[in-house]
């Protein structure tokens, strides 16, 4: 007679090696979901850890089938053990359809692709964590089986795993576009779609600024000088060359670095103009001969990643709540600065590299604090003379 047993097994990392291991049964005879049996003895393991495994023979070969989850594999032991008997009872079995996606298969597709695509190191390790916790999240064996409900528990899971309304609307919308990748449209209803509060764009005042730069030395001097100027974003600086800058005309690029792995997006390549001071500090770094490679690296040349680190440190040196003080923050001071003195919003935008008209216009706020009272006192000494 045939063999006709299915097992459930899981895969582990047991002292450092990658075992199958037998899950343990309770007093009832259930297959226990954490304890398993390894060498004789009973060991614990979360769910989290490993994955689900049937295993089979035919003949005296071993088969094995990988599952989504520990569920999964308790589902698909019942469906094997199924269509055994049926293959024993001379029951004819109609195999899966083979052009059925895997959930799986679909999500890693799609990561695929948009590795082909050339996407960035930062998009790509973007997307694994989106297909990491929607599988996490989602049980489902086959593409066409996720629906809406499944979507609304991903939001719900990532929310009670303690992220953000921003970062759960993104990773929501990413998931979608994997849906829209495969073809599959019309999954959720109008409104399903999490919220967030878009936090308005800070920036420094000059009081903050007089203190940080009170307490740069001359290298971070420039370097946070540079993200104030020209309001470029951390990557941008990170591989900024010295062939992106042209003291002739006194102008910086935008420009992709193919060889560190850095290509801005196509409305992001672009030239803006470099204030003088700025120009002339960064032409007096080095001698016309030394101008290559990286004009920001590390002592050994290489891309400074840094950036952030050195920022809060100089701030706590500097005597100030170093939580208000970030990379970006500098983009949205450039960008306030622009409109403020004057700069028409649509050369704000081209300056920015902004897709699109909207995000240039959160930069366009009522001035408040210490900058407001300065400007009123100004405006009203301009025109005492005629009261």
């Amino acid at each position: 007679m045939a063999n006709r047993r299915v097992r459930v097994v899981r895969s582990l990392k047991i002292d450092g090696k990658a075992v199958f291991c037998a899950p343990d049964t309770t007093p009832k005879g259930a297959i226990s979901s954490e304890l398993i049996i390894y060498k004789g003895r009973k060991l614990k393991f979360p769910l989290a850890e490993g994955r689900g495994y049937i295993r089979w023979e035919e003949g005296s070969k071993p088969k094995w089938q990988r599952c989504e989850s520990f569920s999964d594999a308790l589902h698909q032991q019942v469906r094997k053990q199924i269509e055994l008997h049926a293959v024993s009872a001379g029951i004819e079995v109609k195999p899966d359809d083979p052009s059925r996606l895997r959930l799986e298969d679909a999500l890693q597709q799609y990561v695929d692709d948009q590795k082909l695509l050339k996407r960035s190191k930062k998009t790509l390790a973007a997307h694994r964590i989106t297909v990491a916790s929607f599988l996490k999240s989602c049980h489902r064996t086959f593409l066409d089986q996720v629906d809406r409900r499944d979507l609304l528990n991903y939001a719900d899971a990532l929310r009670k795993d303690g992220l953000s309304d921003r970062t759960v609307f993104t990773r929501w919308i990413a998931v979608m576009s994997i849906l829209k990748f495969h073809g599959i449209r019309g999954v959720v209803k109008r409104g399903d779609t999490p919220r967030y509060t878009e936090r308005e764009p800070e920036a420094y005042t000059q009081e903050e600024l007089d203190a940080l730069f009170a307490a740069c030395k001359p290298e971070y001097h420039a370097l946070f000088t540079f993200y104030l100027r020209t309001g470029f974003r951390m990557q941008e600086v990170m591989y900024l060359e010295y062939h992106d800058l042209d003291f002739k005309h006194r102008t910086v690029s935008v420009t992709a670095k193919a060889g560190h792995g850095f290509r801005p997006k196509s409305w992001e390549e672009r030239t803006i103009p470099l204030e003088e001071g700025l120009a002339l500090a960064l032409e007096a770094r080095c001698s016309p001969a030394k101008r290559k490679g990286l004009v920001f690296p590390t002592r050994n040349g290489k891309p400074n990643g840094k950036h952030r680190l050195a920022l809060t440190r100089i701030a706590k040196r500097a005597g100030l709540d170093d939580s208000r003080f970030w990379l970006h923050k500098f983009r949205a001071t450039a960008a306030t600065n622009w409109l403020r003195g004057g700069i028409d919003i649509r050369t704000v935008q081209s300056l920015l590299g902004h897709k699109d008209l909207a995000s240039t216009m959160r930069y366009l706020k009522p001035m408040a604090g210490s900058d407001l009272h300065k400007k009123m006192n100004g405006l009203y000494a301009a025109t005492s003379a005629g009261v």
